[in-house]
């Protein structure tokens, strides 16, 4: 595939302008001359000579004979408007594809215009095409390829509406020449003008290679990182993701750098699965274990919506859990596997994302009834979610700000649990980090989880839920406490995705 780059980012330290203002001999397409500046022989397409126009004798031409001669001229440009997409493609069995297309053709044009729109010249006037003639008139050899001259060259650009202006996505036109393709560009998508004999198809502008070409060439965007932006639409009831080119802050969406140039834009190895319902909810996403680790995501990546902060293991469902940094009984904070004896669900080992964006908010606002919830210690998704049978999840207006609500291209963040928690400032202790703020969790208050030997005089069962303070300024900092409900503290979501 070729492409045309128009712009030059070297600015030119020559003053060109007296030379593009200078008088000469302008040989026109039919041989004839005129005198002229270059930039407006330029312009008419003529061929510029630097002659001065009183220094001609009479009755002399001092245009090159090449020039001069006219002759039939077979030319992509000379089609009839409207047949481009007619032009037979030819075989190398020397038979076109019918219906044969008669137009093409015109007299007395020089060899040199002929040449210059790409065509093939022939000395006399033009015959009516036939069947019989036609290839000694338009089949030229180009690149090694018998190539019928008429035959229009595709070109990817961006196509807008014709009623709004709006650009509405990569499309292709079948164009003549180079420079035809180039009054298809934009600043910032420049066109891409196809190869010898390849017109539009249903598959010519591919959208993730080509918009990759498009973004590259421009100049609109430099200086930014331009990446993938997969964005979650509903196609007839069906959620599925799109992708196109854009800069980060541009992108409403799951956005990705280029990582290689084995996998251009649109077709990271890091682009997400689309929603899978099941059971009339959707599910959370889902991979196996090898396929997870050939990604090469490591700690502290940016993934799928957050930072990715390693492998959660429960211990009720393993042998061994993660380690931790956390003590449930509001003892000092220590680092180590947990045991949980407390509801959730049936999944055993999940790769652990947290969106860092801190929200200020209650976790029950003053309107809303403080029900009870038999929550889980160590699955946050279980709890803000359910199981879809007996347990729906907490339905508060904050669980109801992520359930199933498309954010940064993701319908499955929640609220994540003590233990998730504790599995995040582990992660956070480990890196040195002090200050997060009072984050609270998903998981409610439940006696039967302290140790006997606790005080329980100012615990209230259902009115409060477990937190971490992760602030410097506490004596014992990563200490579990207890939030009321209806106070104002931080949140973070987390997403997983579940590995098999």
């Amino acid at each position: 595939m070729s492409s045309i780059q128009f712009r030059s980012r070297i600015k030119p330290a020559i003053n060109y302008t007296p030379k593009l203002n200078d008088f000469g001999v302008c040989c026109s397409d039919d041989g004839t001359y005129s005198n002229k500046v270059f930039i407006e022989c330029f312009n008419e397409g003529g061929h510029f000579l630097p002659i001065d126009p009183n220094t001609i004798p009479d009755n002399a031409t001092p245009c090159p004979i090449i020039d001069s001669e006219l002759g039939c001229c077979c030319s992509c440009a000379y089609v009839t408007p409207g047949e481009l997409s007619s032009v037979p493609n030819y075989n190398d069995t020397g038979n076109p594809n019918y219906p044969y297309l008669a137009s093409g053709v015109r007299s007395n044009v020089s060899r040199c215009e002929c040449e210059r729109k790409g065509g093939k010249w022939t000395a006399g006037a033009c015959p009516d095409l036939t069947s019989d003639n036609w290839q000694n008139l338009c089949l030229r050899t180009i690149e090694g390829t018998n190539v019928d001259v008429r035959t229009p060259r595709r070109c990817c650009h961006l196509g807008y509406d014709s009623d709004t202006g709006w650009p509405v996505g990569l499309t292709c036109s079948d164009v003549c020449t180079a420079y035809d393709c180039s009054l298809l560009s934009t600043d910032a998508y420049p066109s891409i003008f196809g190869g010898v004999g390849e017109k539009c198809t249903d598959t010519s502008c591919a959208q993730h290679l080509t918009m990759s070409i498009l973004a590259t060439k421009t100049e609109l965007y430099e200086g930014f990182d331009i990446g993938s932006c997969y964005t979650l639409e509903d196609n007839d009831g069906v959620l599925e993701y799109e992708c196109a080119l854009s800069p980060k802050a541009l992108c409403d969406g799951y956005w990705v750098k280029e990582l290689d140039q084995e996998n251009p834009y649109c077709t990271s190895t890091h682009q997400p699965s689309d929603p899978v319902s099941l059971n009339g909810a959707y599910d959370v996403q889902r991979m196996s274990l090898a396929s997870f680790n050939a990604l090469g995501v490591t700690t502290g990546d940016e993934f799928q919506g957050g930072i990715y902060i390693g492998i959660f293991k429960p211990s009720p469902l393993n042998s061994r859990s993660s380690d931790v940094y956390g003590n449930l009984n509001f003892g000092e904070p220590k680092l180590g596997r947990f045991t949980a004896d407390s509801i959730g669900g049936t999944d055993k080992q999940w790769a652990l994302i947290v969106d860092e964006t801190a929200y200020s908010v209650p976790f029950l606002l003053e309107k809303e009834t403080d029900d009870y919830f038999n929550t889980s210690l160590w699955d946050g998704y279980y709890n803000t979610y359910g199981n879809n049978t007996t347990f729906l999840g907490i339905q508060t207006a904050l669980t109801n700000t992520v359930r199933y609500r498309n954010r940064k291209g993701f319908i499955d963040y929640y609220l994540p649990s003590i233990y998730e928690l504790y599995f995040y400032s582990a992660y956070l202790y480990n890196k040195g980090v002090t200050t997060r703020g009072n984050l609270i969790s998903s998981s409610v208050y439940n006696s039967k989880y302290i140790n006997p030997s606790t005080s329980k005089s100012k615990i209230y069962n259902s009115g409060h839920v477990y937190g971490q303070l992760i602030n410097s300024e506490y004596a014992v900092n990563y200490k579990t406490a207890l939030f009321n409900k209806r106070n104002k503290e931080t949140v973070y979501f987390f997403r997983r995705i579940i590995l098999t």
